[in-house]
């Protein structure tokens, strides 16, 4: 088995294990826990530049993923970010939409910079207008590049930027939101942010990369 597809297989077990972590299903069917998710999709530049296929192979595991979800009890809701973050598919939209969204991926203007705190606030405002009292609020952040946006006084600072990030991350639990990040591919990751991002709020980070 080749590199590429190791790290699929590896990612999408790492989505699996999520899913069965945060759905609680006990010995009776009636207590599944309803879950709101979003995924939070890394669409910068640094996801296609490397022809690695690190797009593509978060593309795969994560329609995949969404099958094994149950819209009987699941919910989901598609956001990609950059150097902005947008709402491509709300929560309730029908899975099949969500997944044909993710499989049309592909480099355009949008990839940019990397913001995670507007990626963070996106999700956050979603849940808020969308989710549902009685489910969890699940983030699944998906990410391959060091954050370098928002700027501060009109320049880069990545200190500054990462601060903002786990900031946004604390807001996000204080409203009972659990964030789950995925580190795709090699290089720049910003493993520690990322850690810290998922442990503000009870969350879980993992390493999606081949041996």
């Amino acid at each position: 088995m080749d590199g590429m597809w190791k790290s699929f297989y590896i990612l999408l077990v790492i989505l699996v294990v999520v899913i069965l972590r945060v759905a609680s299903v006990s010995a009776a069917e009636n207590d599944r826990r309803n879950l709101d998710i979003i995924l939070l999709f890394d669409h910068s530049y640094s996801m296609f530049e490397n022809n690695d296929a690190r797009m593509y192979e978060a593309q795969v595991a994560t329609v995949k993923f969404i099958d094994q979800l149950d819209p009987a009890y699941d919910k989901v809701s598609l956001i990609r970010f950059s150097e902005y973050a947008e709402v491509q598919k709300p929560l309730g939209t029908p899975f099949e939409d969500v997944k044909s969204k993710i499989d049309s991926y592909h480099m355009d203007r949008f990839s940019k910079f990397t913001n995670m705190q507007k990626a963070i606030m996106k999700a956050e405002e979603e849940l808020s207008i969308h989710g549902r009292l009685d489910a969890d609020k699940i983030i699944i952040l998906l990410s391959d590049g060091e954050i370098n946006r928002p700027r501060l006084n009109g320049r880069e600072d990545l200190s500054y930027a990462r601060s903002v990030a786990l900031k946004e991350a604390v807001a996000a639990a204080s409203s009972k939101i659990t964030i789950h990040t995925i580190s795709i591919g090699r290089g720049n990751v910003d493993q520690e942010l990322l850690e810290a991002i998922a442990s503000r709020t009870g969350g879980k980070n993992y390493i999606a990369v081949s041996p």
